[in-house]
């Protein structure tokens, strides 16, 4: 069998599970990168998720090993195939001044392989001008074609209000 479809990494999974569901992200994340160096791509993808949503918030070094622990999962995940993994991993980088091109091109890369996810941020970097030149029509054709939402999104303040309010 592939290495990956043994009971250990199934079971490493269900732990993982059980402990996100139980708001135990230490335990979950552990759990998960087990998963994934086992060889099962979603290990991977949950290792960065719980890392960089649940673990990477906290303050001081704590807070950035974590988040480059789940930069280099998500990356990983990524390169295995799983589009949702390059939308979290452009979504972070997006966070750090200086990623915006980068973000642009994994973003610009997922929504070619259908991540509406993908779409939406491509659209919010057209609108704030973020990697791009700003320009509100594409903005808008690309919002419409992610039906106006990511579960990535991170929005804030007047951002947030304005989303909320041109969903329909």
């Amino acid at each position: 069998g592939v290495y990956g479809d043994g009971p250990t990494p199934k079971s490493l999974l269900r732990t993982a599970l059980r402990a996100h569901e139980a708001r135990r992200p230490q335990r979950a994340a552990m759990h998960f990168m087990l998963a994934g160096h086992a060889g099962l791509e979603v290990g991977l993808h949950n290792a960065g998720f719980v890392l960089s949503e649940h673990i990477a918030r906290q303050p001081g070094v704590y807070g950035k090993r974590a988040r480059q622990a789940a930069l280099r999962y998500l990356q990983e995940a990524a390169i295995v195939g799983s589009i949702d993994a390059q939308v979290m991993l452009a979504t972070l980088l997006a966070e750090t001044p200086g990623n915006d091109v980068l973000a642009m091109q994994l973003y610009t890369e997922a929504a070619q392989a259908g991540s509406k996810d993908a779409m939406w941020h491509m659209g919010y970097h057209y609108a704030k001008g973020r990697g791009v030149r700003a320009d509100m029509s594409r903005a808008f054709e690309l919002w419409v074609a992610s039906n106006m939402r990511s579960k990535h999104a991170r929005l804030h303040g007047l951002d947030a209000l304005a989303f909320g309010v041109m969903r329909f």
